[in-house]
């Protein structure tokens, strides 16, 4: 009866799946956050840069983020910016979320990319994003 019940309510909520929940890279890693909202509501969909031995972020360099969701999941800011504060450092990451609604049901792989930058205490770089999220709504 527990898991009959438990079944049914899963059909109720959305359950936002990162495809690829973290990639790593010399200078950093990046992690990919979800939490189910139920339909109607906003949910968000947290991305964290952590940096890694002598680099941190680039606090001077326009970091921007954009989230490409498929129909039916409507994002209410698409393009974030580090200009514009988008950006965060929450438990030593600088951390981004995009605010997510569904509309419908859908099953579809949505796109995070963008470029970011870190430093060293030579040099600083730009590393170009491309991660792929599994969106599912019911």
């Amino acid at each position: 009866m527990f898991r009959a019940a438990l079944l049914a309510s899963l059909t109720t909520v959305i359950a936002l799946t990162p495809l690829a929940a973290r990639a790593d890279e010399p200078e950093y890693a990046v992690t990919v956050k979800t939490a189910p909202i139920a339909r109607g509501q906003t949910g968000t969909l947290e991305v964290a840069f952590v940096a890694k031995g002598p680099w941190h972020w680039n606090a001077d360099f326009p970091a921007k983020l954009t989230l490409t969701a498929p129909e039916g999941l409507a994002v209410t800011k698409a393009t974030l910016l580090q200009k514009d504060k988008d950006f965060a450092t929450k438990d030593g990451k600088q951390v981004a979320g995009f605010e997510l609604k569904a509309a419908s049901a859908v099953t579809a792989e949505g796109r995070i990319v963008g470029k970011v930058g870190f430093c060293d205490d030579k040099v600083c770089i730009t590393k170009k994003i491309d991660l792929p999220v599994q969106l599912v709504a019911k």
